[in-house]
């Protein structure tokens, strides 16, 4: 058996450099990770179109992009595309559209999943209550889908964050690219990629922390609070409004006259 002996000063007495490197992690993948949910929602609406050129475009979209590995992305956004724009990009702006773009094409199939989950009915009967299609999708169809796709967008939301790791080949001082610098100074390599693994994992319990939160907030019949909220009572509101009685045509229904009694005339 071979001696070794352990040295966690090579994290410890690095932990500032670490808490950097954990940082940018978080900073590059939240970013990213709006921007995905936002292209992905109107990537997901063009999939459902019922136009067959918006439906075309994003199914070639979703298809090519899933079919190109993230690090052949990287390299192509950092070196192709700044060549074909004439614009540097920095290596933080690299990676943030790397991820963005690669992940966008997930997020849209798993808001697709959500949206075709939503009876159409709904949606039929929010816009027969006089509802704009903005209004009936925001306040009727939106809170289901967002339902719908946090589960999955979570275990994305997870993978994006294991992704960033690809984007030190590009300069950025990740876990990962952080790791190997500290792993090419303190010759430890055991003890350094044993913390850095340990920051993921706290970073993937983290983010199933808030994924259970918030799926249990989204619940049916559980108690919501601020904007979702405050939509959901709107639209409830007005759907009361446009079935309410003083709403409806009036109609009076007479109810049936008693009987006449009959009195038995006295005698004089």
């Amino acid at each position: 058996m071979i001696a070794y002996d352990f040295d966690w000063g090579a994290v410890f007495e690095n932990r500032d450099l670490l808490r950097s490197a954990l940082k940018n992690t978080l900073w590059i993948a939240a970013v990213s990770m709006v921007m995905a949910m936002l292209l992905g929602m109107l990537l997901a609406l063009l999939r459902t179109s019922r136009l067959a050129p918006l439906r075309w475009i994003a199914t070639i979209y979703i298809n090519v992009i899933r079919g190109v590995p993230l690090l052949v992305l990287i390299f192509y956004v950092y070196f192709g595309v700044s060549i074909w724009l004439d614009v540097q990009f920095t290596n933080f702006e690299a990676g943030v559209i790397s991820l963005t773009v690669f992940h966008t094409a997930f997020m849209a199939e798993i808001f697709r999943a959500g949206l075709l989950a939503v009876p159409p009915g709904q949606r039929e009967a929010a816009l027969s209550l006089g509802m704009s299609r903005i209004r009936a999708f925001t306040s009727i169809t939106l809170p289901q889908v967002i339902r719908v796709a946090v589960p999955a967008g979570g275990n994305d939301f997870v993978g994006m964050v294991k992704d960033t790791s690809l984007v030190g080949v590009i300069g950025i001082f990740e876990l990962y690219r952080t790791g190997q610098k500290l792993v090419s100074d303190t010759f430890k390599p055991f003890e350094v990629w044993t913390g850095i693994a340990i920051l993921y994992v706290g970073i993937v319990v983290l983010i199933d922390i808030l994924v259970r939160l918030t799926e249990r907030r989204l619940r049916p019949g559980a108690r919501a609070r601020g904007l979702l909220a405050r939509r959901r009572a709107a639209a409830v509101d007005a759907i009361v409004r446009g079935v309410s009685p003083s709403a409806m045509p009036s109609r009076t229904v007479s109810a049936p006259a008693p009987p006449a009694i009959q009195t038995n005339p006295t005698t004089q």
